[in-house]
């Protein structure tokens, strides 16, 4: 694959040597009307060149895929961190480089003792290398950069545009070329191709700009690079001579940086995927020299355009990464825009007609992309359709973190023993899970059995991550059932009818949001319930499980008064208090009352998306008026925790997910943009806690969520009306270490959760179940 321009044909490499020179620029000359490498290279080249192409894709993959995974594990610990990246990328670059150049000069065969050292003093003497060097490493920092601002999947959309930017560098003599003139045909393919990224850049939930214009400067740089490179192939430098140049240059150039803020804490960010990320790194920036060998600037741009959809598709898969119709839209236009430039004049036409029809018949192509197995985003949630088991993940790169046994002492049998007792914990736990999923789809399943259709009302807008998994669970399941959700209410229903009434009234219900606010503890909520019900007496009405409580007895009458004016009323409770409530005082008048577990067991088990504790324990107090007992004084904790373990105390309410600054989140308009919201939430709590190897939590969500991800933790229940002490004790209890659980212990006061901590900490840090 590596090879100098001379090298005789009768050696072992001759089946990973390219053209020679002389054929080259007769071919290249033959190419400069029609960019299809495939017509003018014999068979054996064409299967050279698709093995190099091949192999350049994978390691684009697995290096972007290292990579995220390491942004996403260590992104936020160092604001210096894609320094550390592009620096290890840059390192290993030079030494396999060095190692390659090495190896060939040194085989006898190659006769290279000639040709070889003329060519590295004439590269060693040209002047543009510096210039070279700081291109490659202005295009690899800010590449990196984007990474970790901006999903791997959209990065790679901005830089499928690089065609362009070797056109404008080819326009302003860059490149030894005939500037190129534009017809008004390749013109609408490069505004297909600009309006392919902006429908990208409006529908990513996770867009900014500094991440876009890192993208675009990224292209810059690297088109400048390869037209710069290719003038120095065509002048008889190795391709690997001039990686080896660029990255020991640029190795120099960035070393500075790395030892600018922090250095120490950066040397403790190294891992092996940082390590496999920079040899993928190395693999495939010399495959892509080797690539661009065989082939004029612009048709490696267009190869590139093909990797860039490869990578997109990649990350979908690697990290469930969304994959709407916006997402589809986009790529299809970008790869259209880039290929059809390309392409001969006779197939222009044939492209432009397919690139319309394939637009215009998107809806019935959905059946068929989902039949493929593509992770196709459904029509309610804007995000990837799985297994009923798990969750659509949002937010590519969460880092698994695999069991690992770190008792110092222990023997193979106690590792073998510890592992097995915590395997039968979790399966006694999961059952329980399990059991709740299926009473929940099953419940749901009968009550909407005569509904096609629902509008919720209710939509949690605000910062409370417990909300909003019970939002996304809501859909989640509705989406099981086969509901289509056609309208969301955040609290103003004066346009509802308007929008219900557009589809068939017999098969159309109106849904309310579950939680805990049913009652006077939060009257807005109960209000807007009870605004509906008055003015929707001709619909069915139907809750999602939520927990009763009032404190006045005047209220819980005027509730009773209002639903029994109302002829079609489903109320689903999540405890047994609730439950008797809502029999006695509300089933005499309501259709039908049920008992089931909190919504967000909807969701199933997703253990596999905890994220690397940063801290021995979280301490997740809440702050609003349910608080009984204040759990936030840090002296209070300090005083019964183990002065060895480090915690935090905070509650989920203090931060907003940076991805709702988009202006599609921030300005939600459809019901897919209020789904993609509640999910951007809900995974923001999940992160949230994820930070502790132990969480003490006095929230019902910050309970069930720690048990769906596998979490130890204890539920410390001091609210006004006890909702998450009795949720757990119908539907958790099986999760009780006391119980043979494994996953959560009950306190009532922080002397007893704090004594239970110590204890529970010592063993969780030296046993099988460390995570």
């Amino acid at each position: 694959i590596f090879q100098h321009p001379s090298t005789p044909k009768k050696t072992i490499f001759h089946f990973f040597v390219k053209i020679s020179k002389g054929k080259q620029r007769k071919r290249e000359e033959a190419r400069s009307r029609n960019h299809l490498v495939a017509r003018t290279l014999s068979k054996m080249d064409r299967f050279i060149f698709v093995s190099k192409v091949s192999a350049w894709f994978f390691f684009s993959v697995t290096a972007s895929t290292y990579a995220k995974v390491w942004f996403k594990q260590h992104g936020q610990s160092h604001p210096m961190a894609p320094v550390l990246l592009t620096w290890f990328g840059m390192i290993f670059s030079s030494i396999g480089s060095y190692l390659l150049s090495y190896a060939i000069e040194k085989n006898k065969d190659l006769d290279l003792e000639k040709t070889g050292k003329p060519e590295i003093q004439q590269w060693k003497s040209n002047r543009n290398q510096q210039i070279l060097a700081a291109l490659f490493l202005i295009g690899s920092l800010t590449t990196n950069w984007s990474f970790n601002l901006l999903n791997v999947g959209f990065v790679h959309l901005v830089k499928s545009i690089s065609p362009l930017f070797i056109l404008a560098w080819t326009f302003f003599g860059l490149y030894n070329a005939k500037k190129p003139s534009l017809s008004p045909i390749q013109i609408s393919f490069i505004l297909i191709t600009l309006g392919g990224v902006f429908l990208a850049s409006i529908s990513e939930s996770v867009f900014s700009w500094g991440g876009f214009l890192l993208g675009i400067l990224s292209n810059t740089s690297l088109s400048a690079r390869d037209l710069g490179i290719k003038n120095l192939q065509l002048n008889g430098i190795n391709s690997i001579t001039i990686l080896l140049q660029m990255s020991l240059w640029s190795s120099a150039f960035i070393t500075p940086l790395f030892f600018l803020y922090q250095p120490l804490k950066l040397i403790s960010m190294m891992d092996m995927n940082l390590v496999y990320s920079s040899v993928s790194f190395f693999l495939y920036n010399a495959l892509s020299l080797g690539v661009m060998d065989g082939c004029i600037p612009l048709t490696h741009a267009l190869i590139n355009v093909c990797k860039r959809v490869v990578l997109i598709l990649s990350a979908s898969f690697i990290f469930s990464v969304p994959f709407t119709y916006a997402s589809a839209v986009s790529v299809l236009a970008v790869v259209v825009g880039m290929t059809g430039y390309g392409l001969p004049q006779q197939y222009k036409k044939i492209l432009a007609i397919l690139f319309i029809g394939t637009i215009i018949l998107i809806p019935f192509e959905r059946t068929a992309l989902i039949g493929f197995s593509l992770p196709l985003a459904n029509t309610q949630m804007d995000t990837v359709t799985l297994m009923a088991s798990t969750p659509p993940l949002q937010g590519e790169g969460r880092h698994v973190v695999p069991f690992k046994n770190i008792n110092r002492g222990g023997t193979w049998k106690e590792f073998l023993k510890a592992g097995d007792e915590w395997t039968a914990t979790l399966d006694h736990c999961q059952g329980q899970i399990e059991e709740n999923r299926d009473l929940l789809i099953n419940t749901y399943r009968e009550i909407y059995k005569d509904y096609k259709f629902t509008a919720i009302v209710g939509m949690p807008d605000h910062s409370n991550k417990g909300d909003s998994a019970i939002w996304s669970a809501e859909v989640l399941l509705l989406e099981k059932i086969g509901v289509k959700v056609i309208n969301v209410c955040v609290n103003d229903f004066r346009d509802l009818r308007k929008e219900i009434e557009r589809y068939p009234k017999g098969q159309t219900v109106i849904s309310f949001h579950g939680g805990g606010n049913f009652g006077d503890l939060w009257p807005s909520h109960q209000g807007v319930r009870e605004g509906v019900v008055n003015n929707f007496a001709d619909y069915p009405i139907v809750t999602f499980p939520q927990s009763i409580f009032y404190q006045k007895p005047e209220n819980l009458n005027k509730t009773r008064q209002i639903y029994s004016k109302h002829p079609s009323i489903t109320l689903v409770v999540r405890d047994q208090r609730s439950y008797e409530i809502t029999t006695k005082e509300f089933g005499s008048i309501v259709k039908a009352v049920y008992l089931t577990p909190d919504i967000v067991f909807a969701l199933g088990r997703i253990e596999n998306i905890r994220m690397t504790p940063t801290v021995d324990i979280l301490i997740h107090a809440r702050t609003d008026k349910e608080v009984g007992q204040d759990h936030t004084g840090k002296a209070e904790w300090r005083r019964v925790i183990n002065s060895s373990l480090d915690f935090v105390i905070k509650d989920w309410l203090t931060n907003e997910p940076i991805e709702l600054e988009s202006i599609r989140l921030s300005l939600p308009k459809t019901v897919l943009d209020w789904n993609q919201k509640a999910w951007v939430r809900t995974f923001a709590g999940i992160d949230f806690l994820s930070r502790g190897d132990l969480v003490i939590t006095d929230r019902l969500h910050g309970h069930i969520l720690s048990t769906l991800i596998g979490i130890p933790h204890i539920l410390l229940e001091s609210t006004k009306y006890k909702k998450a002490i009795l949720v757990h004790n119908l539907w958790t209890y099986k999760c009780d270490v006391l119980n043979g659980g494994g996953l959560v212990r009950t306190a009532s006061s922080i002397e007893e959760a704090g004594k239970i901590a110590n204890n529970w900490l010592i063993k969780i840090k030296n046993s099988f179940y460390k995570r």
